[in-house]
């Protein structure tokens, strides 16, 4: 009788240990997912300010604005194969003084990147 009891209680510790483990793990996961979603939040604040410096356009505003936070903040696959399109938009569409210019500059990167 002693023989399974003292062979339960191993089992039981190592379980509990197995069980500790993918808890810190499970947490050290979080940890690091909060700290890149910061990271990709600084870097789309940093692009707003950059890129949004000085600009009149409500047109030009809404484009750089959807350019950055595509480059860092949503991460869909549909528009990750947008990165060299917003690129375009962030080159050339600020301090641009026209409405239409900003929709032929938009209508350029499309071209060159997208079609």
């Amino acid at each position: 009788m002693r023989t399974r009891v003292s062979r339960a209680v191993p089992a039981r510790r190592r379980s509990v240990a197995v069980l500790a483990a993918l808890v810190l793990l499970a947490v050290a996961a979080q940890c690091v997912a909060l700290e890149r979603e910061k990271d990709r939040q600084a870097a789309y604040d940093e692009c707003l300010l950059e890129y949004l410096k000085g600009t009149r356009l409500d047109v030009a505003s809404h484009l750089i604005t959807t350019a950055c936070r595509e480059l860092h903040l949503d991460t869909s696959p549909s528009v990750t194969d947008r990165g060299a399109y917003n690129i375009c938009i962030l080159e050339h569409v600020p301090g641009t003084e026209s409405a239409v210019a900003v929709l032929e500059l938009r209508e350029a990167c499309r071209r060159r990147h997208l079609d």
